[in-house]
């Protein structure tokens, strides 16, 4: 009985071993390798090009402004320039040139009057969703989207080299820094009930319109009221009588209406003769200082 279970001991460990050997000449059986260890590299055939079709319905669309007045657009622009953007729109008054070509679209646009200058940039690849935009403030491009030269679209580098040659390119990232905080200081509230002071028009850097007043006796005041557009510009001036709160001033063809309330007034009618092309003083002017102003003529 002894030697029989020292033989049955025997013929397990063989067992044993045999199937262990086979195991370890088989690959389906092997353990995988630990994600700390060496990886194998992956085949460059294998990689498919990054393509994104969320720009494709842009393809056959000739009103250009319909592509960038688009949400996913804007919001794209956005997150390539961050507080820079307004750089951009803020030259985007009217598009210049517009090429498409293949899967390659290039808008470019400027400041009216400011043309050269002043100029925006936009590329957009229609099937991998590449877009690179671009501002030109005087002697520099700045360009977002791209990291260098070697990656600029062939589309955009040809129209740089025939339109805006002589500029240094500058290859910018977004700003995400926070606005500065302007309410920090405070400022004694304004005396909405008296007419004399500056009214401001809200606009941007290249759409401007102020207004100064100045209340007179005989429920009169004296006005000027000077707008531009990028390099174009528009004013009227005189001393006009009030109705309730309600103004008229004519000259040549022209009549425009000064309507005040609250601390604001509301410029309205046909101001053609006295503005230059795409310029307007009508609109809505806030007020933003009780100071007597200084007119031109003073």
């Amino acid at each position: 009985m002894p030697l029989q279970r020292k033989r049955t001991k025997l013929l397990s460990l063989s067992l044993l071993l045999a199937i262990t050997a086979s195991a370890v000449k088989t690959p389906v059986w092997a353990a995988p390798q630990s994600s700390k260890g060496p990886k194998k590299p992956i085949a460059a055939s294998s990689v498919k090009a990054y393509s994104s079709k969320r720009f494709e319905r842009f393809r056959n669309e000739s009103d250009r402004w319909v592509v960038l007045q688009d949400p996913a657009v804007k919001a794209s622009v956005h997150a390539l320039m961050g507080n820079l953007d307004e750089q951009y729109w803020g030259r985007t008054q009217l598009l210049d040139d517009s090429c498409s070509r293949g899967d390659d679209l290039l808008i470019a646009g400027d400041v009216r009057g400011l043309a050269g200058s002043m100029a925006s940039l936009f590329y957009l690849n229609y099937s991998t969703g590449k877009l690179c935009v671009g501002y030109v403030d005087d002697s520099k491009i700045h360009l977002f989207g791209v990291k260098d030269k070697a990656d600029v679209p062939q589309a955009l580098n040809e129209y740089v080299n025939k339109s805006l040659l002589g500029k240094t390119i500058v290859f910018d990232v977004a700003d995400w820094k926070p606005a500065k905080n302007t309410t920090a200081r405070k400022h004694a509230p304004l005396d909405l009930a008296k007419l004399t002071g500056t009214y401001e028009r809200k606009g941007n850097r290249f759409i401007q319109a102020t207004m100064l007043i100045e209340q007179l006796p005989g429920n009169k005041i004296k006005f000027q009221i000077y707008a531009n557009n990028g390099g174009n510009s528009g004013q009227a001036a005189g001393t006009i009588k009030l109705v309730d709160g309600c103004g008229r001033f004519k000259e040549a063809d022209s009549e425009i209406v000064l309507k005040f309330s609250g601390g604001k007034v509301v410029v309205s009618g046909n101001d053609s003769c006295f503005c230059g092309n795409a310029v307007t003083l009508l609109g809505t002017y806030a007020k933003t200082s009780d100071h007597s102003p200084r007119f031109d003529n003073d």
